[in-house]
């Protein structure tokens, strides 16, 4: 197993409370063996969810939002210099390969050294960005990268793993599913983002009028969901200006289930535009699990 340093971190708001039961029963039944520390980052009393699931918490004073809460909280795990992000619908629905994970942490930890792993591109050309530090490993091909494949020995044996490259012209190379992430980076992302929509809101507009609008949480919610400025060229674009790589786990076809050919298999997403999907529904009610909405 990795000894490298990383957690999961997990948020969540009082709003969506209800999901966290069903989400941390699904992770510790089809993940028992995980021994990487997870943290929950929510407003809140949170002490029944440690309790009972045996995690970390991070209480938050208020909603601060979805990406802000985030931010908030990985600035507080600064000892991790690695972190697996989950939302609170990501509902775990088959094992996990515990192994996997680590063995990917390791892949994207080495590449912030000079000892860097040997990385061969399928693709027989020459490739020289194995001293490029990898941002971020994807473990839900959804969808899945389409770029150079680069192939990694594991622990010195003859084991290797192929990941796929997210290409600089992917609509998709910023993803909120599962990932492995460099903890620094994303916070740079988003801080760097947000700062560049603002220096935009300022060119648009007067300053009290740019001041409100910024200043206004409802604002902000609609650009990271109703916009979606972070998963779309515009989030695409932004993270070209920075080095790093984005690698993910390769999709095993392009048939719906594939997505359950991934290190964490979960289907994408149980809460829709602020309701439980039907599908989510009747597999909490399949697996025995209550859910008070």
């Amino acid at each position: 197993m990795s000894s490298v340093s990383c957690c999961i971190l997990v948020n969540s708001c009082s709003k969506y409370k209800y999901i966290l039961h069903p989400f941390f029963t699904m992770l510790r039944r089809w993940w028992p063996n995980c021994d990487i520390p997870i943290y929950l980052a929510c407003d809140g009393d949170l002490k029944e969810y440690r309790d009972a699931y045996h995690i970390h918490i991070i209480e938050q004073d208020e909603d601060y939002g979805f990406v802000e809460g985030r931010i908030h909280a990985l600035e507080l795990l600064e000892e991790y210099p690695f972190v697996i992000m989950l939302q609170d619908d990501f509902i775990i629905e088959r094992f996990v390969d515990n192994t996997l994970i680590h063995q990917l942490i390791t892949i994207i930890a080495n590449s912030y050294h000079t000892e860097n792993p040997k990385i061969m591109d399928d693709s027989n050309a020459e490739d020289n960005s194995s001293q490029i530090p990898i941002a971020c490993i994807r473990l839900m091909p959804c969808p899945g990268p389409k770029g150079n494949v680069h192939s990694f020995s594991i622990n010195s044996s003859s084991s290797v793993l192929r990941l796929g490259e997210f290409e600089k012209n992917c609509w998709c190379r910023f993803s909120f599913q599962a990932a492995i992430w460099s903890r620094t980076y994303y916070i740079r992302f988003f801080k760097e983002l947000k700062e560049d929509i603002t220096s935009n809101i300022y060119k648009a507009y007067d300053k009290d009028m740019a001041d409100a609008i910024i200043s206004d949480p409802v604002y902000w919610k609609k650009i990271w969901f109703q916009s979606n400025l972070a998963e779309n060229k515009y989030g695409c674009d932004f993270s070209l200006r920075y080095p790093e790589r984005m690698l993910g786990v390769i999709r095993d076809g392009e048939y719906a289930n594939a997505v359950y050919r991934s290190p964490i298999p979960y289907r994408p997403t149980a809460i829709v535009r602020g309701k439980v999907e039907e599908w989510a529904k009747e597999l909490f009610k399949r697996e025995k699990i209550d859910i008070k909405i």
